[in-house]
């Protein structure tokens, strides 16, 4: 039996007021993979992302993370240990190791340094090539 999905989509619609930017798009990451979201401005790159941290409302279709379904979760319990989006193009931390940025989305867990290493070492078991 093969491995569920890190991250699966079925059938999302998603859009802003009355308007879906994305129809019935489907996705399936696994395990230690890396997926580009590519297409040309307004093709609804940004919306697919914004969907999965429920930051807009999906009007139909399915998202599991690790298993986890978060189609009706609000963002901040999605962005609480099951997501993160981290918008390149900024340059912000251009001097910073790949550890110290993926410490930055731990920051709320700075007093738990027990359940920060746990966390550091599950994205490195699913991202070895960052280590």
């Amino acid at each position: 039996m093969s491995e569920q999905p890190t991250l699966e989509i079925n059938a999302l619609s998603a859009g802003y007021g009355r308007f879906d930017v994305v129809r019935d798009v489907a996705l399936s990451v696994g395990k230690g993979e890396a997926v580009a979201l590519l297409g040309p401005n307004g093709a609804g790159k940004t919306t697919v992302l914004r969907a999965i941290m429920g930051l807009v409302k999906q009007r139909r279709g399915l998202i599991r993370i690790g298993g986890t379904d978060v189609s009706a979760l609000p963002t901040h319990r999605i962005a609480r240990g099951l997501a993160a989006i981290a918008p390149e193009g900024r340059r912000l931390f251009l001097d910073q190791s790949v550890e110290d940025n993926l410490l930055l989305g731990a920051l709320h867990l700075r007093h738990d340094k027990a359940r920060t290493q746990t966390l550091l070492a599950s994205v490195y078991d699913l991202f070895p090539v960052l280590k």
